[in-house]
């Protein structure tokens, strides 16, 4: 017998339902990272409570946008790097897409706006809840997101016109109380 995964699609449908009426209590988009989950045959069960998906590149991206029945719905694409040569394509498939770096946000920025993308900026809080450093986003050293030495030392405030949101990844296998930290530190900062 080959390996099978076997999804109760009711459970999934009531799950997402549940965390639906979360995210309208506390105000906040409910997205689905296709990353834990890339599984197109389960999209049906989860369309009527998500807002969209959340992408790590260009073939998630594409991905979700095939599974979506309606522009309703949102794309949003992070990735550590874009090339010039998927910009177009990004663009074309997304509704939202965040820059890893200022200098990607400087490259691309204006050209993903002018697309009618919006921008954002992935940010290191510099904390982590992390207890393995392998997947630690914010461990010394990591490349995901701008610092806040980085932010502090802009000196182009312009480069930040037209950014309409954030994207921190801090909280692999994290939990409410490691949230609540998250925003702790962010908010003193």
């Amino acid at each position: 017998m080959k390996p099978r995964y076997i999804i109760d699609l009711d459970k999934l449908a009531e799950t997402a339902r549940i965390a639906k009426g979360n995210a309208g209590r506390l105000g906040v988009h409910l997205l689905m990272a296709l990353k834990s989950f890339p599984l197109p045959s389960a999209f049906p069960a989860l369309l009527p409570s998500v807002e969209g998906f959340t992408c790590s590149g260009l073939y998630e991206a594409k991905l979700a946008r095939a599974g979506l029945p309606a522009s309703r719905h949102q794309v949003h694409v992070h990735a550590p790097a874009y090339t010039e040569d998927e910009m177009e394509e990004i663009c074309a498939t997304c509704s939202h897409v965040v820059f890893n770096s200022l200098a990607q946000l400087a490259r691309f920025g204006a050209y993903a706006r002018g697309k009618g993308c919006s921008v954002g900026l992935r940010v290191n809080p510099g904390f982590s809840s992390a207890d393995c450093l392998a997947y630690d986003p914010c461990c010394p050293d990591s490349r995901f997101g701008v610092t806040w030495e980085e932010l502090e030392a802009l000196e182009r405030l312009d480069l930040l016109e037209g950014l309409e949101g954030i994207h921190i990844h801090a909280l692999c296998e994290g939990y409410a109380d490691d949230f609540a930290e998250l925003v702790e530190r962010f908010a003193a900062k």
